[in-house]
């Protein structure tokens, strides 16, 4: 189910963010994992390494993966898709809006800069897909995430857990 697969997502990228630890089958001066690492070590790092570098979008595209992780392009949509129930470019699309959205809460930057720093061409691109994917522009969600943070400070209850702050301990 979609719900299903979306759960399993959201608990891969939280096992990915708190994975710690170098590619030990990477070669930072080529930038790409040496030909011989096995097709489990290379996808076990795929996840990690698109929310590295989720603000570059040059690193993330499906030639770009392919060539980093040595997969053929088949290979890694397929492999992507049986696994994760989501093809690989609607999963950076997800990252990518959930990255905007924290930075939009926990951050004063500009709409200009939020665009700039995740691979917008400009604010009005990021502004399209942010109400595509949020259904409000990028400054309606922040007005209304501070508007809820206000309230729940307000009730004593701290920052919205989503967000990284205090959770609710009521």
């Amino acid at each position: 189910s979609g719900a299903g697969a979306v759960g399993r997502l959201n608990e891969i990228d939280r096992l990915c963010a708190k994975r710690e630890g170098s590619f030990a089958f990477y070669d930072s001066a080529e930038g790409a994992f040496h030909p011989g690492t096995p097709p489990s070590e290379r996808i076990a790092w795929l996840l990690p390494y698109i929310q590295r570098h989720i603000g570059q979008p040059e690193r993330l595209t499906t030639e770009a993966l392919c060539e980093t992780f040595h997969f053929s392009r088949h290979y890694l949509g397929r492999y992507f898709r049986r696994h994760f129930q989501e093809n690989l470019a609607r999963y950076i699309a997800r990252c990518r809006m959930r990255a905007v959205e924290n930075e939009l809460a926990n951050t004063a930057s500009s709409i200009k800069e939020i665009a700039w720093k995740y691979g917008f061409s400009d604010a009005s691109h990021l502004t399209k897909a942010f109400r595509r994917h949020a259904g409000k522009t990028p400054l309606q969600f922040r007005k209304e995430y501070l508007s809820r943070l206000q309230d729940r400070q307000a009730d004593g209850q701290g920052h919205d857990s989503q967000y990284g702050g205090k959770e609710n301990r009521a």
